[in-house]
């Protein structure tokens, strides 16, 4: 989830730090002294968002000092206050840790699988320009996708895109290395690099019968595509369909979105499918807008989410409220949601925030769960997001954090393109639409995550490390 500060002037804005009335989340104030140089923003992500209004100066307390003493000082005063996880913190003191990022990840609660930091470089990139650094591959990591490992997602106009990877595609070695190793050990950061120019060797395969080849990418800066282009279907049973695929809550989303209603209000849509499978969150007021223009109108000025802070910081608690963004409204009693492990955070508000006004049929897999969010401080070139609230609608209910389990259950079908009518998880959406039923699930990721609460469940195969928040 994110919060703004005034510095920012897209029309996307939904909280502006220091308001106080309702809908306007504030900053807490050790964020805020720093923010003279930077746009603070509330994250609802597997992820963070922090962005810079231009002007060099980071530093938080307007010193010049950033020797790593003074760091871990300041964390450990910053966590003891604002950390949502206050209470059951561990409290070691910073000698003996040689590092800022270990000393970090020192500092978090047993129950805490998200809070990170990173670079404020990488930070602004992906959040402030739309931009990531790397191959713009995305692969079938996670412990519940079948081996061999398939291409799940590629960027269009990345590295990837350029070699020609698509959806469904096999890969047999990354940089020499069998992927069945890569899973068993959860380490597929070989494909997110940390400087530009980076090689990534690959041995892949377009489909199961099809000869190996070998190629190469080069990590570049690339941007991307927040929203994908929308699509409109039409039934069987001759229903008008919109269909889209929203990947990032970021800076650039909010256009596409607007574009994408207008489009679907124009071919006269009975019915949305939202594809939010590999959404892991961003910007609150961005997940608010689109669930907004879902509701239509006559929701206005409802809570759409509940931010809670800790108890030395309830005067913070504050409500984000359904608007009127400006977009087209589809004003829809029914919204098909596709949904998945990767749907976390900001895309799980959307599923919980519109329960209680539309009847969201989620379709697919159970969600990340992490019913929290974060406002982020920026501080020597590093931003740190640590968990500050916890989140619920406006019937009460959040702490989801086994998970938002579907209403139907559906698996991936990596066989088809995403937005494809006949891929899988599209499919049963669209049968559902057409008065279909849910058939009994199998085998799919899509039962309660109850036993792996608490644990760090999001593989990093392919988002950026601090895009996923898995350590």
């Amino acid at each position: 989830m994110n919060q703004r500060s005034t510095c920012h002037s897209d029309s996307d804005d939904a909280a502006v730090a220091g308001m106080s009335s309702p809908g306007h989340a504030r900053m807490p104030p050790v964020a805020r002294r720093r923010a003279r140089h930077w746009r603070a923003s509330v994250l609802l992500i597997a992820a963070l968002a922090l962005a810079g209004c231009g002007g060099g100066n980071d530093d938080y307390n307007n010193q010049a000092s950033c020797d790593l003493a003074s760091q871990q000082t300041e964390l450990r005063s910053y966590m003891r206050s604002w950390y949502l996880f206050n209470a059951t913190m561990p409290d070691p003191a910073a000698g003996g840790f040689t590092s800022f990022d270990d000393y970090f990840f020192a500092l978090l609660a047993p129950e805490d699988t998200w809070s990170n930091t990173q670079s404020s470089t990488s930070f602004t990139q992906f959040f402030d320009q739309g931009r990531s650094l790397g191959y713009g591959l995305f692969v079938a990591g996670q412990d519940d996708d079948p081996l061999p490992l398939r291409v799940r997602y590629v960027t269009p106009g990345s590295p990837a895109d350029g070699a020609g990877l698509r959806r469904g595609m096999i890969v047999d070695l990354i940089d020499g290395t069998d992927p069945a190793e890569l899973k068993a050990s959860n380490d597929f950061s070989a494909l997110s690099p940390t400087a530009s120019g980076t090689q990534l060797a690959l041995v892949v395969r377009d489909n199961a019968a099809a000869a190996p080849r070998s190629l190469s990418l080069i990590a570049t800066l690339h941007n991307l595509t927040p929203v994908a282009a929308p699509q409109v279907f039409t039934t069987t049973g001759g229903r008008t369909v919109g269909y889209l695929y929203h990947m990032n809550f970021i800076d650039g989303a909010g256009r596409r979105l607007g574009d994408a209603l207008t489009q679907f209000k124009t071919a006269g849509v009975q019915d949305l499918v939202l594809d939010l499978r590999y959404n892991a969150g961003g910007f609150i007021d961005m997940a608010r807008d689109l669930a907004s223009a879902v509701a239509g109108l006559a929701r206005d000025g409802q809570v759409f989410a509940h931010l809670n802070y800790n108890d030395q910081h309830q005067a913070q608690n504050v409500d984000y409220l359904l608007r009127n963004t400006g977009f087209t409204t589809l004003d829809l009693g029914r919204v098909y949601v596709l949904s998945g492990a990767r749907t976390c955070s900001a895309a799980e508000l959307v599923i919980n925030g519109l329960r209680p006004f539309v009847d969201v049929v989620q379709v697919g897999g159970t969600s990340c769960g992490k019913p929290y969010g974060y406002s982020p401080v920026a501080s020597c070139g590093r931003v740190w997001s640590v968990l500050n609230f916890a989140t619920s609608n406006s019937a009460g209910v959040g702490n989801y954090t086994a998970g938002l389990a579907p209403t139907c259950p559906a698996t991936d079908d990596f066989d088809h393109a995403l937005g494809d009518p006949a891929e899988a998880v599209t499919a049963r959406a669209l049968s559902l639409i057409d008065g279909g039923t849910c058939p009994v699930a199998t085998s799919t990721n899509t039962q309660p995550l109850a036993s792996r609460a608490g644990t760090r469940r999001l593989r990093l195969d392919g988002d950026p490390a601090w895009a996923t928040q898995m350590r």
